[in-house]
């Protein structure tokens, strides 16, 4: 009788296994805020490549369950695991190869114990905690970086006092955690490097962080507003896939400001006449210009990654920058 039961628990044991995977459901969108082309997946997708939406993914809904995020086909590369909506995915957007739920027992994933069930309490500090209100939360933040990954803590107070928060994973609206525009120094750790932005959802002016920061300057302090693992950061040759990036030092380091429409002011945007160095994207022609509104003396920059912008004259002297075709370049 006693091995009767156990064989029945065994197929309830399974079954209920086997519901749990079937019954998680995602939704995965090629442009921020659940616009553009998009894909519903119930299962595991090791790779994108097939759906038409290999590295163009921006925004992701959870219909149900809890799903892990990965960089490369078949789960390799950075992961990150979500339990809820993200409107935009910061430093992993248009970087999604392969998707998959989390935490259903599988033979290929770590965690297992020796008997090959899954142990939750070795994956539990890899996913974000929805027990806070949000799943992005400090304190308990998703893989952002995979392993070894570098978390953040942000600090009320220069020289790292003050109230603070510690991040693992992307926050899009530091609101959230009641830690907007408050963050005046940076402690960083693991690998890998973070960006900080300056309005919710990685907008604005945004600076890259590698290493820690006593004070935040770069007219950043008191103004971050949402953070994320910056993907990029361990790849040499980076560029934006679409648009410009901006940098406020030489070698494309210090504050970063990533702009994908015309911009006729950048005082508006708090990087008037700021930028030092300069990455175009690939197959795309931009017109930089001295003054506000186009004006003034204006060059051209052709797929290119200018690590010094004062051999153009142009060192801190660009207010305006639009996209433009067929013109030439420096």
């Amino acid at each position: 009788m006693s091995l009767f039961r156990i064989a029945i628990g065994g197929i309830v044991l399974a079954s209920a296994q086997a519901f749990s995977a079937s019954a998680q459901e995602a939704i995965l969108y090629e442009h921020d805020n659940f616009q553009g082309r998009s894909i519903r997946i119930t299962a595991d997708t090791p790779n994108l490549d097939r759906t038409g939406l290999n590295d163009r993914v921006s925004s992701i809904r959870i219909i149900s369950g809890s799903w892990e995020f990965c960089q490369h086909a078949h789960y390799g590369g950075s992961c990150f695991t979500a339990n809820n909506d993200r409107r935009s995915l910061g430093g992993f957007n248009d970087q999604m190869s392969s998707a998959r739920p989390a935490g259903v027992w599988r033979d290929d994933r770590r965690g297992h114990d020796r008997d090959g069930h899954w142990d939750d309490r070795r994956d539990r500090d890899d996913r974000w905690d929805d027990r806070r209100g949000r799943g992005d939360r400090g304190g308990r933040g998703g893989r952002g970086g995979g392993r070894g990954a570098a978390e953040i803590t942000l600090y009320s107070g220069p020289n790292y006092t003050g109230q603070s928060i510690t991040l693992r994973g992307p926050a899009d609206n530091l609101r959230s955690y009641n830690f907007n525009d408050r963050a005046r120094s940076i402690r960083i750790q693991g690998r890998g490097s973070w960006q900080v932005c300056q309005h919710a959802n990685y907008g604005g002016a945004c600076m890259q962080i590698s290493e820690d920061r006593p004070y935040l300057g770069g007219g950043m302090a008191g103004q971050v507003s949402s953070a994320s693992p910056d993907y990029n950061s361990n790849r040499r040759g980076t560029r934006p896939r679409e648009g410009v990036w901006l940098f406020d030092g030489r070698d494309f380091t210090g504050q970063r400001y990533e702009a994908v429409n015309d911009i006729p002011n950048l005082d508006n945007r708090r990087f008037n006449d700021r930028a030092d160095s300069i990455v175009v994207a690939r197959g795309e022609t931009w017109e930089v210009c001295e003054d506000a509104y186009y004006r003034g003396r204006c060059e051209i920059v052709d797929s290119e990654r200018i690590s010094d912008l004062g051999l153009y004259g142009f060192q801190n002297r660009i207010s305006s920058l639009r996209r433009i075709d067929g013109y030439g370049r420096w």
